[in-house]
């Protein structure tokens, strides 16, 4: 993965309640490239999901039922037949997604402890991409200069690609830029993203 799907990636990854994220899953998940992600396609994204599930939580989920799940989520005009309309339409697209291919997304969601529900409630104006921007953008800000070269490059695996510091500043910059909708929150951390010196 290049520099440049690894933005429009991860935005997708860390905010899946846009519209921009829904339609990129959606055509990742819409195998047969027919504007419909049916029972099928469902399966065949379920089955290593189904692995994770019994890894983290040792017990097995049904396809059935995972299914049952997802028409719930959605409320699919023909049972087990999601569009992407209906996807957009849905406040619980995220959960759809998350439940299909995020196992720890997933979990999070099912075990939001009272904390994280009060952060979310005081702070309603963040995306979920603000709040995964800030945590980042926290830990850059809180190690060394050493240390978090050395988790970049561990982080950043691209061939042979090494992200240098200025590189770096870039990089948080496009992200920020590619939200489309820059709170006054996301501009505050955005400038200037270097990091200060004792």
């Amino acid at each position: 993965m290049n520099y440049k799907d690894f933005i429009p990636f991860i935005l997708s990854v860390e905010d899946k309640k846009n519209a921009v994220s829904i339609e990129y899953w959606f055509r990742v998940i819409d195998l047969k490239n027919d504007g419909v992600i049916d029972e099928e396609e469902l399966e065949f994204f379920f089955k290593e999901q189904q692995q994770r599930i019994v890894k983290v939580t040792k017990e097995m989920i049904r396809f059935e039922d995972f299914l049952c799940q997802m028409n719930d989520i959605v409320q699919p005009l023909e049972s087990s037949k999601f569009t992407l309309a209906q996807l957009k339409k849905s406040k619980l697209a995220y959960l759809f997604f998350d439940m299909l291919f995020d196992i720890n997304k997933f979990i999070a969601n099912e075990q939001k402890d009272s904390v994280a529900l009060e952060e979310i409630h005081s702070n309603p104006h963040l995306t979920d991409w603000d709040r995964f921007a800030l945590i980042e953008y926290e830990k850059y800000a809180s190690v060394d200069d050493d240390t978090f070269c050395k988790c970049l490059l561990y982080a950043f695996f691209c061939d042979n690609c090494i992200i240098f510091k200025p590189k770096l500043k870039n990089f948080f910059f496009t992200l920020f830029k590619l939200t489309q909708k820059k709170s006054s929150y996301a501009l505050r951390i955005s400038f200037p993203l270097t990091k200060k010196t004792k």
